[in-house]
């Protein structure tokens, strides 16, 4: 495998990786930011492939990261203007950080694609030219993209409007703490946290996104139901509230998004999909792979 360190600052190892693509760039970051952007936006145009090239972002868009600015989507709605094949998912939970030029070229590192990431922060990671390896990447990179919801340009715009009212409030709590500040910013958060429900509820059943990441986690290896659950929790924590009871008839019977993972066990059990043995859940393709 060819592998070489990137060492910060890597900006000029960021452009080299989007000039390298001819067809596809996929970016995994939780915090996005204006001037990385600007670059890659630069990047293709200067090459006139703006029109050519597809833009995949996925990201976490969580009402903290909108309230604090780590997360620009009116920098993420410019570049959707001026790259109009971009894409953008949205992923609770997402952590990695990695990139990916068509199967050219793979940069996984613990930079964010801010301005701290690219240029400021001691950041490391690794980029990774052979063709077999990148591949890999990719793939594990689609498949967590695959188990987020995309964002629609109107409902960007509409999270756009969200944050600025986020940033707002929370620029005035700063400045002047109180109960009343304290209580409308919680209130602006909780909107904008019901609005990200929906957008990854669009099409979507809550059993469709436990199933999907039930066979994702049980691909790589069989699992405990304690380690599904503490693995799919930190995957999806906004459909994992442990304060949310399943009561039947006032008789309490465990937390709720428990209660939806085993069903989404059950069902694939019943397809042929997984199979329950010696206490861990198996998948029934991976075991056919090793067979």
């Amino acid at each position: 495998m060819t592998a070489q360190p990137v060492r910060s600052p890597w900006d000029q190892t960021f452009r080299d990786l989007v000039h390298a693509a001819r067809h596809d760039v996929l970016i995994l970051s939780p915090y996005i930011t204006r001037r990385p952007l600007e670059m890659l936006q630069t990047a293709l145009e200067r090459q006139n492939r703006q029109d050519a090239v597809t833009v995949r972002l996925v990201t976490n868009l969580s009402a903290s990261s909108l309230a604090t600015k780590s997360l620009d989507t009116g920098a993420i709605l410019d570049t959707l203007s001026r790259l109009p094949r971009t894409s953008l998912t949205h992923l609770p939970g997402l952590h990695a950080k990695v990139y990916v030029a068509d199967e050219a070229c793979a940069i996984v590192t613990s930079a964010n694609l801010t301005d701290g990431g690219l240029f400021f922060n001691y950041e490391f990671g690794v980029r990774i030219d052979e063709q077999a390896t990148v591949r890999e990447v990719r793939k594990d990179a689609e498949g967590y993209a695959s188990l987020g919801g995309e964002v629609l340009r109107e409902e960007l715009v509409e999270l756009d409007q969200a944050a600025r009212a986020l940033q707002r409030l929370r620029d005035q709590a700063d400045r002047q703490i109180s109960a009343r500040l304290k209580k409308a910013l919680a209130q602006q958060s909780s909107r904008a946290h019901l609005h990200l429900l929906r957008i990854r509820a669009r099409g979507r059943t809550t059993h469709g996104i436990f199933a999907s990441t039930l066979l994702y986690l049980l691909r790589r290896g069989p699992r405990r139901t304690t380690d599904l659950h503490r693995v799919i929790q930190l995957m999806h924590p906004d459909l994992c509230d442990d304060s949310v009871e399943r009561i039947i008839d006032g008789v309490h019977f465990g937390k709720k998004w428990k209660h939806y993972v085993r069903t989404a066990q059950q069902h694939l059990r019943r397809r042929g999909l997984v199979f329950h043995e010696r206490g861990m859940w198996h998948s029934t393709a991976s075991d056919r792979r090793r067979d």
